[in-house]
């Protein structure tokens, strides 16, 4: 991975991802539709049939 810091206000930071590591690819892509999928799980969960949120 490289790091580039662009001084200013406010700073920017860019991170580039290297060639070996687009071998990530595949695992990160899981892991976000895995994310993804909990995300939804747990907000349809978290609410009740008039569509505001449950306090457990």
């Amino acid at each position: 991975m490289v790091k580039k810091v662009e001084n200013g206000y406010p700073v920017t930071i860019e991170y580039e991802l290297l060639p070996y590591s687009h071998m990530l690819e595949e695992v990160v892509g899981a892991m976000k539709k895995w994310g993804m999928q909990h995300r939804e799980k747990i907000m349809s969960e978290g609410k009740s049939s008039s569509g505001k949120i449950n306090k457990k």
